[in-house]
């Protein structure tokens, strides 16, 4: 009796904000114990209540989702309470990301323009403007998704049309199985995020030079022909894994077909990388016309450099993943 009252309970909690989750769940247990006693009190010689009256006691307070929106109603809401504050950190960490990047390739640009200053200056604002646009959208967007579909009857007709019963409720997963939501989106987000740059605004990753008659000159760090034979492969292993990210939001746990199907696209994203990194040519030729200030070496080497340490950190932590993956599969 008590494992589908902690399903109950566990399964409202996931749908409350983090911050108000516990006070909330012991709330529940205390009202669900007083109905409980309650129903003790007119039975004679009777210790607990059968699966049934505990069946009957839960539907009278409603679904999960219900009780949820007793405290939070979200209906109305493009993001709601629980995932707001979520959006609002991400909201933050991506405008913040994308603007260093692009004040970074701008004071780059700076430095190879032999000291043109004002038409960074005049279009900086500009560009930052429009990139924390796309990123603000794109991640309301996702959030608007999520919460459309985390809706315990979002686009799903048997739902609506089948009332709600206790025996819907899953089994809380164990501690490694089971998932943070939180990571789950972030991952989400910034999946979604290099889709859409590296997808529409690749030869936005750039190197701005400026002559001295002021005209600027955009020189994409990337050979762009070479990178789209490679974004094909990309976009399906990042195609995929949004699926993964789907599945994780819908069902809050690992399993052992999410992990195998990580492990795979961890692996075939590190082979792609190698590859990328042993051919020189994926970086633009054009980079070895821009020579840094009191330099006879082109720029061309230290792009190369940070590009390889950044995919260096990228092939650590997908490597520490896919062996975390496999002890937790073997471990099963």
């Amino acid at each position: 009796m008590s494992n589908w009252i902690e399903r109950y309970i566990y399964a409202v909690g996931e749908k409350l904000p983090k911050k108000h989750r516990e006070g909330i769940e012991s709330e529940l247990r205390v009202i669900i114990g007083t109905e409980i006693n309650n129903k003790l009190k007119k039975k004679v010689n009777a210790s607990e209540i059968t699966d049934e009256e505990l069946f009957e006691l839960l539907v009278k307070l409603g679904s999960p989702a219900e009780v949820s929106e007793r405290y939070y109603p979200n209906h109305k809401y493009l993001v709601g309470p629980e995932l707001f504050e979520l959006y609002r950190l991400l909201l933050v960490i991506g405008i913040i990301s994308v603007c260093t990047v692009l004040t970074i390739s701008s004071f780059v640009s700076v430095i190879c323009s032999q000291g043109v200053y004002n038409v960074i200056l005049i279009k900086l604002p500009i560009q930052l403007i429009a990139a924390s646009l796309i990123t603000m959208g794109s991640i309301t967007l996702v959030f608007a998704l999520i919460q459309y579909f985390s809706n315990e009857h979002g686009l799903n007709i048997n739902a609506i049309k089948r009332k709600w019963h206790p025996k819907d409720l899953k089994e809380i997963p164990g501690f490694k199985r089971r998932l943070r939501r939180r990571e789950t989106i972030i991952a989400l987000c910034f999946t979604t995020l290099a889709i859409i740059i590296f997808n529409l605004f690749p030869g936005r990753i750039a190197i701005y030079a400026f002559a001295e008659n002021k005209s600027a000159t955009i020189v994409p760090i990337f050979n762009l022909t070479l990178l789209k034979e490679y974004m094909v492969y990309f976009n399906v292993f990042w195609f995929i894994q949004i699926l993964i990210y789907g599945v994780h939001l819908k069902t809050k746990q690992w399993t052992t077909f999410s992990r195998f199907v990580t492990i795979i696209i961890s692996l075939g994203t590190v082979g792609i990388i190698l590859k990328m990194v042993s051919n020189p040519a994926i970086l633009n030729v054009g980079l070895d016309h821009v020579y840094l200030p009191s330099s006879i070496l082109p720029i061309t080497n230290f792009v190369s450099m940070f590009i390889k340490g950044f995919l260096a950190i990228i092939m650590v932590s997908t490597t520490y993943g896919v062996v975390r993956h496999f002890y937790y599969m073997l471990k099963k």
